[in-house]
């Protein structure tokens, strides 16, 4: 039995195989994935056909596999991803000595992930720039993210600070020290940012749609990432309201201890057994 995240692989495999999905995105023009995504769209079908089981790493992107391809139903069970426990409310010691190192001198509201397309971030910097400037106060928009693919991000703003790849050992710190993790991405198999900024105990705004409000829970303010309105509003909520921030920070760790890798490892290993 094979288990694999390449729709490829698990068309061509000699044995049965468990394809583990992640997500659409590359079967949703809007996003300009890049042409490797052309292999899987065109592989997905017969792996999909050919699969013994199907792991889903969300309920949402199971419902997708499932509006795709209603047979699958029955063979595909949802594992959830976590995230490393170093994404903690506490610090260690030392969060301060990375901020420095990262040049981070103001408070901030916090948004990480590759540049491009499907995270929205022409929508978030335009919703972040038109607060009002007493409610914005001194926070700056950080971009914490590799440069991916499509129109290039316009973050040569003096309120937006584009930080590029930031190392792992880094983001824990990062996240601590942010008022907001924002990430209104227009498309998700599951939201690994979402789930790491509850665990670190920071307020989340995120988007109403896909995967996200199965990982936020209560534990996030949601907004319609369509609209720079409903982004700049859920902002403006957040950074001039301490009590909700206090409310979320509690709520996060609590929400996140649903996503357990111990329990997901489970679901897949029962899903390779003949």
């Amino acid at each position: 039995m094979l288990a694999t995240s390449s729709f490829l692989l698990g068309a061509l495999s000699p044995v049965p195989a468990v394809p583990v999905v992640w997500d659409f995105a590359p079967f949703d023009r809007r996003f300009g994935t890049p042409l490797g995504s052309l292999f899987e769209r065109v592989t997905a079908p017969p792996a999909v056909r050919r699969a013994r089981r199907i792991v889903a790493i969300s309920q949402s992107t199971r419902d997708e596999l499932v509006r795709r391809w209603p047979s699958a139903g029955s063979r595909t069970v949802v594992a959830h991803p976590s995230a490393d426990e170093a994404f903690a409310p506490e610090d260690p010691g030392g969060d301060a000595e990375v901020l420095r190192r990262l040049g981070i001198h103001a408070p901030y509201v916090l948004t990480v992930g590759t540049l491009e397309p499907r995270k929205n971030l022409p929508r978030l910097i335009e919703a972040f720039t038109g607060l009002p400037d007493e409610v914005r106060g001194e926070h700056v928009l950080v971009l914490a993210g590799a440069k991916g693919w499509g129109p290039t991000v316009d973050a040569e703003r003096a309120l937006v600070q584009a930080l590029g790849f930031v190392e792992d050992d880094h983001l824990p710190a990062l996240y601590r020290g942010a008022a907001v993790v924002a990430y209104p991405s227009l498309y998700e198999g599951f939201g690994i940012p979402v789930l790491e900024g509850l665990r670190s105990g920071t307020p989340v705004l995120t988007s109403n749609t896909s995967s996200m409000p199965e990982v936020g829970g209560d534990a996030a303010r949601y907004v319609d990432p369509e609209d720079v309105g409903s982004i700049r509003g859920g902002l403006a909520a957040l950074l001039s309201d301490p009590a909700e921030r206090e409310r979320l920070a509690a709520a996060g760790p609590r929400q996140a201890r649903r996503f357990d890798w111990g329990r997901s490892a489970q679901v897949i290993l029962d899903a390779l057994q003949p």
